[in-house]
């Protein structure tokens, strides 16, 4: 473990910081702000949207019959998007729920999520701004993606990034009822 130390931002010590990573690549970088920065991490014009990205500790089915005659949820979690540790949004959620729809054997399904228990933190993706010259699909940036080429020093935008704050999820279960 690596610890870097950063007062107030000076230009020297963010590029001592930005070195330390490209070097060590970590899995994880921790920020911890002030209260007076906290206020860093909220859209400024739009202080209220509403949140649809989350990382989530747990994902899980729950209603599957336990018989061998009906897949195992090993199997069935291969099929949905969402998994541990990873960012995701409504929209996957959603779609999560139309595959295993798609299968046949629920007449429903639906997602449920409990909150993250106190103290886990959110985890944060690296994304390019956007910029209102550019057409939305190529300035919308999947934060897990954007991180991991950030980190790998991939991609061929080298202007600034923005850190975009994913909170916690604690567990992610899709309930389903067999038909």
């Amino acid at each position: 473990m690596k610890y870097s130390a950063v007062l107030c931002a000076p230009q020297v010590s963010c590029d001592q910081v930005k070195r330390l990573v490209r070097a060590v690549q970590p899995e994880v970088v921790m920020v911890e702000l002030c209260k007076e920065r906290v206020s860093l991490l909220v859209d400024p014009d739009n202080p209220d949207r509403k949140l649809e990205t989350w990382h989530c500790r747990q994902v899980s089915i729950s209603g599957i019959p336990e018989d061998p005659l009906w897949p195992a949820q090993q199997q069935l979690m291969d099929l949905l998007s969402s998994r541990i540790g990873a960012a995701v949004t409504t929209q996957e959620m959603e779609n999560d729920v139309s595959r295993l729809l798609a299968t046949g054997l629920f007449g429903k399904a639906r997602p449920a999520a409990a909150n993250a228990m106190r103290g886990e933190a959110p985890q944060f993706g690296a994304v390019k701004p956007i910029n209102a010259d550019e057409d939305d699909s190529s300035s919308t940036q999947n934060p897990s993606s954007a991180a991991a080429a950030a980190a790998a020093g991939e991609g061929s935008y080298t202007g600034e990034i923005a850190l975009q704050m994913i909170p916690p999820l604690g567990n992610l279960k899709f309930v389903v009822e067999p038909r």
